[in-house]
């Protein structure tokens, strides 16, 4: 019978998986291996009687889509005798331990927990999760079968976000990890959900020591079985748009980018759009309008795709009352011609219905319908960013020109957004 080896790599899965900190926090970049060394940390103590693990995700999807934390599970946990029950998330093991994975997509989901006790409280992707919640769950960590409640938890950077603050002792003044600093003990405790670094000999009102705690950092060059397994994955975070290369491949050694955000100049640059004199007459169109609210600007941005390449072919923005605007859609997709599909970015709800029936009234006999997208503007306008970074978005020449590219240069930090919507849209 063959032997299976499960073992973490040697440096900062290891580093993680023999700290002795309270709190553990493995972050860095995308391909580090966070989340098989987080799967791995339970198993340390499932033979030992009424111990518990439960790692959270923010969403349900995440843990039971393919790749995720309960696919990866199933190529380690059998090997130790584990049954699984994937209508509850959870792992039994042959002494009654158990490894449980749950979410807490809402805020109010984090009082499920009220009362209960996790002797290994882990995260994925703590950036994920709010404040609130992970102080509210460590309430929750707690133990009585002689193993010592312990916090563990992974995260990406995230410049906004409030794990950062735990972060930053760990940080050079550039957002990058400071090598002098990475995996030292550390000592914090949490004073009106605020987190302060203390030295270690400080005890409260109670004479309570404060939580030991560390962060280890990691990138995708220490994990060498997968670049081994899929070195494609590397040139695949080089395709990402600047802002999330910073974040997510940064510099070998020192991880992601704790400072990287999209600010105005590093999401568009004009230099990345070639003005070329022609474009293709045929080929795949689409007109994509950033509706008006009131003292807003109408924008619709032409785009035609061949060969991998998008030309912006024209650029409409205006102001006026309702009727005048719609006036300017109608004249629009009558110059476009019916081959030119006409779409806008679908508002959710029931003032999303009523918008959507006035415009396919408006524009009747034409292929149009509102696209739904609820994600932020900055993410929606990440694949235009990185096709544009790349070359692969050219403008046919004409006094648009300057405008357009301005207010792109200036996302998101410029006054308007409407030409940046309606770009991000058509590419989309």
């Amino acid at each position: 019978m063959a032997v299976k080896t499960v073992r973490p790599q040697a440096g900062p899965q290891t580093a993680f998986l023999s700290s002795s900190a309270d709190f553990v926090l493995y972050g860095g970049a995308r391909g580090g291996g966070k989340t098989f060394a987080a799967l791995l940390e339970p198993l340390r103590h499932v033979n030992v009687t009424g111990f518990n693990a439960v790692i959270f995700r923010r969403t349900y999807p995440q843990i039971t889509n393919a790749g995720g934390l309960w696919d990866k599970s199933t190529e380690i946990y059998p090997a130790l005798g584990a049954k699984p029950s994937l209508a509850k998330c959870q792992w039994d093991f042959p002494v009654g331990t158990t490894v449980a994975f749950r979410h807490l997509k809402l805020e109010e989901h984090k009082f499920d927990w009220q009362g209960l006790q996790i002797c290994l409280l882990m995260f994925e992707e703590l950036t994920h999760f709010s404040k609130s919640q992970f102080i509210f769950l460590m309430g929750s960590n707690r133990s009585t079968c002689g193993v010592r409640p312990y916090i563990r938890a992974t995260c990406n950077p995230d410049a906004d976000s409030w794990v950062k603050d735990l972060v930053k002792p760990y940080l050079a003044p550039d957002g990058y990890v400071d090598l002098d600093e990475v995996g030292k003990i550390k000592y914090l405790i949490i004073e009106d959900e605020q987190f302060k670094f203390v030295d270690a000999d400080y005890r409260d009102e109670l004479g309570n020591p404060p939580i030991s705690f560390t962060y280890i950092s990691a990138d995708v060059w220490d994990n060498e079985e997968l670049l081994k397994k899929d070195p494609g994955y590397l040139r695949n975070l080089m395709a990402q748009s600047a802002v999330d290369r910073d974040r997510f491949l940064g510099i070998k050694g020192r991880g992601g980018n704790w400072n990287a955000k999209a600010t105005a100049g590093k999401v568009f640059r004009s230099d990345w759009f070639e003005v070329v004199d022609q474009a293709p007459k045929q080929g795949k169109m689409v007109r994509f309008w950033d509706l008006a609210l009131t003292g807003d600007w109408l924008a619709g941005v032409k785009m035609i795709s061949v060969n991998g390449l998008y030309y912006i072919v024209d650029v409409v923005r205006t102001q006026g009352t309702p009727a005048q605007l719609e006036s300017t859609m109608k004249m629009t997709a009558q110059a476009d011609g019916y081959g030119c599909p006409q779409r806008w970015f679908k508002d959710p709800g029931q003032a999303g219905v009523y918008q959507e029936h006035k415009l396919r009234q408006l524009l009747v006999g034409y292929d149009c319908r509102g696209v739904l997208s609820q994600v932020p503007k900055t993410q929606r306008a990440k694949p235009f960013s990185t096709a544009a970074e790349f070359g692969e978005v050219k403008l046919l020449r004409s006094d648009w020109n300057n405008g357009f590219t301005n207010e792109l240069v200036g996302f998101p930090d410029g006054t308007f957004d409407d030409q940046v919507d309606a770009g991000s849209g058509a590419y989309f």
